[in-house]
């Protein structure tokens, strides 16, 4: 996998993420309104908070995954570094023979 798909990965993985948060976000705000509508009565509190539940885990989900992408591209990184130091010891060795 080379930098520019890594990059571009993370960036799908971020942007996913983000409007997770904002169906998140959405879905909290219903449900608090459900439950500012039904005042005193809260009979139909688990319909309001598996919504809350579903989406957390999806939240929780899509943080998982930026996660692996970084570490990926924490060791496309370190692989790329050992590569341009391995080429630099060859040069400087043809050079010198």
């Amino acid at each position: 996998m080379d930098y520019e798909t890594t990059k571009r990965k993370i960036r799908e993985g971020m942007e996913s993420s983000i409007n997770s948060a904002n169906g998140a976000l959405a879905t909290g705000l219903e449900a608090l309104n459900r439950l500012k509508l039904q005042g005193q009565h809260l009979t139909n509190a688990n319909d309001n908070l598996n919504p809350l539940l579903t989406s957390g885990e999806a939240s929780m989900n899509l943080t998982h995954g930026i996660l692996n992408n970084l570490g990926e591209a924490r060791n496309m990184f370190i692989i790329c570094a050992i590569v341009f130091i391995v080429l630099i010891f060859f040069v400087i060795r043809w050079k010198h023979s």
